[in-house]
């Protein structure tokens, strides 16, 4: 019997089939068998690309619970985002446990960006206050507007903060966020402002040097999450 042709999905195609809930949901149950050591995850691997500053993440697991088996690639080339170019391109080959045959070819840069949100999630379900009421958001890239949706969904704020170190980017995601959620957003000139009295702190950048100083207190008091 012939094997069932390989399905392949476009990174436009993917992002349209999305359901960010259900992605929550499965990045937490991911998260607990992880915990009770259910999973064969090992540590991932990243050859660099040197003259590019760049580097190739691989990474590999198998979850018995959902009977998934797949790789994960993900190029990072930091210089692209001089040249207009996304800095993170991802791909997952899923293969069937009974066999190893590979059952699909999947573009993952949203898949990568939600899934990564979807982690951040559940931790302030658990970890923010109650009356948690504003959010900062410490960047402006595709992870910084992936946070802003997640958390927005996981929790009612009365204010979303953004800020990053280019203006542009800044302004293009709050005016692309304000589109989208029906919350106040503010747009921040310095990652202190950002943070100031803030009640949720999200770091979404890949920044080499740190953004804040010890000197900074987020948050209104010992409840605030970073």
């Amino acid at each position: 019997m012939p094997e069932q042709p390989i399905l392949f999905l476009d990174g436009d195609t993917v992002a349209g089939l999305l359901d960010p809930a259900a992605i929550e949901a499965a990045v937490a149950t991911a998260l607990i068998e992880l915990s009770a050591g259910r999973t064969s995850s090992p540590p991932r691997i990243a050859p660099t690309v040197a003259e590019r500053g760049a580097q190739l993440l691989v990474m590999a697991a198998h979850l018995p619970a959902s009977g998934a088996l797949a790789t994960k690639t993900v190029a990072i080339f930091p210089a692209n985002a001089a040249l207009g170019r996304p800095t993170r391109r991802a791909l997952i080959v899923l293969h069937a446990v009974d066999d190893g045959r590979t059952l699909a070819i999947i573009g993952a840069e949203q898949i990568t960006a939600v899934r990564t949100a979807a982690a951040t999630a559940p931790a302030m379900r658990h970890l923010a206050r109650d009356d948690a009421a504003v959010l900062a958001v410490l960047g402006s890239g595709v992870q910084a507007r992936a946070h802003l949706t997640a958390l927005s969904a996981a929790r009612e704020f009365a204010e979303l903060r953004i800020a990053g170190r280019s203006e542009a980017h800044r302004e293009a995601l709050v005016a692309a966020v304000e589109h989208e959620l029906n919350v106040p957003v503010v747009a921040c000139h310095c990652f202190e402002e950002a943070v100031s009295n803030a009640d949720v702190v999200c770091l979404a950048t890949h920044a080499a040097e740190p953004l804040l100083s010890s000197s900074c207190s987020p948050g209104r008091g010992p409840g605030a999450v970073t």
